[in-house]
């Protein structure tokens, strides 16, 4: 039995490496040949929203601890080169407000550049770049990180078990575990890491997210201003009042610290289901980001405006990988 475990195990990480080959030859051959390009000009109607988390730089990964989610993080020079390529292939860059003027459909290429969660480095490593290149951009803003009083789970359980001796691969692995749980299931299994490793995270301590005059300087410096929700969770497991109570509580919050209406929401994990689209209506939402990946029809949006998709460059993605993926979502 054993024996027959570990053939199989063998068999799917060759089957994983076969299937990653294929893809990058075909990426590979998508860009060389001028295909994705090709695919570009025929989407070029379309509403492109390329979402980030995290862009991180040598001159101050450490002290924001980027080892903590270095999985979300795109590198700035490859982060600038995205964003000198969209320019090059004539994309508009937008904001969710531009979704309304009539004219937003006459655009080509029409695009919204935005990052989840709240990272202090988009403001020290993206924001440059953004204005040296006059490009707006929304982040989308867990309000819970901003005040230290929640934290990325997945964060937090590399934080615990990596100072507890543990290989990154074990870690990992446990966070795949976790992954696959429900969030009351998990956040007891995270609680038993706790007490097993002896070791609790202190947010406010680390320094990785945005506080709220870095919010106002994003702001300021052109950013509009989204919401993640209060907690970060999955929004399709709470119940009626505790989605309305995260939705409408992070709403207001954001309201009364930037001084700005906000009407646009991503979903946490992106999961979204009719109720909390519904609820995102009712909470006075006007847009709704999930994490589906694709390109979107700037009416379909203003009919069905909760349900936007996104392009998601993964951290370490070349310019053919990207290329590849906003064009011939790849």
């Amino acid at each position: 039995m054993a024996r027959k475990s570990k053939e199989n195990s063998r068999i799917n990480k060759m089957r994983t490496l076969i299937i990653k080959s294929v893809k990058k030859a075909v990426v590979a051959t998508a860009y060389n040949s001028g295909l994705a390009k090709l695919f570009g000009s025929i989407h070029s109607s379309k509403l492109f929203c390329v979402g980030y988390h995290s862009v991180w730089s040598d001159k101050n990964k450490k002290e924001l601890h980027r080892e903590l989610y270095s999985n979300i993080s795109i590198k700035v020079e490859d982060f600038e080169e995205q964003i000198l390529f969209m320019k090059k292939n004539n994309h508009t860059f937008i904001n969710f407000s531009d979704l309304s003027d009539p004219n937003t459909k006459k655009l080509k290429k029409a695009t919204i550049i935005f990052f989840d969660d709240g990272f202090k480095d988009i403001l020290v490593n993206a924001l440059p770049i953004l204005q040296k290149h006059n490009i707006p951009a929304t982040v989308f803003v867990t309000t819970g990180l901003i005040e230290r009083t929640h934290f990325l789970w997945t964060l937090k359980v590399r934080h615990i078990m990596s100072r507890s001796g543990l290989k990154n691969f074990e870690v990992e692995k446990k966070i795949l575990e976790l992954k696959k749980m429900s969030m009351a299931e998990r956040d007891k299994k995270i609680k038993d890491l706790e007490k097993e490793y002896a070791l609790q995270i202190q947010p406010e301590k680390l320094g990785i997210f945005l506080d709220w005059n870095e919010v106002n300087d994003l702001k300021n410096g052109g950013f509009e201003i989204g919401s993640h929700g209060v907690k970060h969770e999955k929004l399709i497991e709470l119940s009626g009042n505790e989605l309305l109570a995260e939705l409408s509580e992070s709403k207001k919050i954001l309201e009364e610290k930037i001084g700005q209406p906000v009407f646009t929401v991503s979903y946490p994990y992106g999961r979204y289901n009719i109720g909390v689209e519904k609820a995102a209506q009712s909470t006075g939402y006007f847009y709704g980001m999930t994490t589906e990946s694709g390109w979107n029809k700037i009416d379909d949006v203003l009919n069905d405006p909760y349900k936007m998709k996104r392009i998601e460059p993964n951290s370490g993605d070349k310019l053919t990988s990207f290329a590849v993926k906003l064009y011939m979502n790849i």
